[in-house]
């Protein structure tokens, strides 16, 4: 199974309406136990990660959009954005 690792420029998540602080990102398949995705924040201070439960694209769609932090797809890279789109519209035509 391929594992992704980009790297980003995000500004912190607001929850609750407060400032989180600044995290990567981990995708982590509820199915076969894999990190297969790695989002690396260039703002993240600390080393701090953040687990997103999502299964991967052996186990389910693969897909990176995550719905507490639905803004988070416009810091993708171009390629990562373009797979991104290319899954939903796979999980979508089902």
């Amino acid at each position: 199974m391929p594992q992704l690792t980009h790297t980003i420029t995000a500004p912190p998540l607001r929850k609750w309406g407060q400032r989180m602080t600044n995290s990567n990102y981990a995708f982590f398949c509820p199915e076969c136990g894999a990190v297969w995705c790695r989002l690396h924040n260039t703002l993240a201070q600390g080393g701090v990660w953040r687990v997103h439960t999502a299964a991967c694209f052996a186990c389910g769609p693969g897909a990176l959009t995550m719905a507490w932090y639905p803004d988070l797809t416009k810091y993708y890279p171009t390629e990562l954005l373009a797979q991104e789109v290319l899954t939903l519209m796979k999980e979508y035509m089902k």
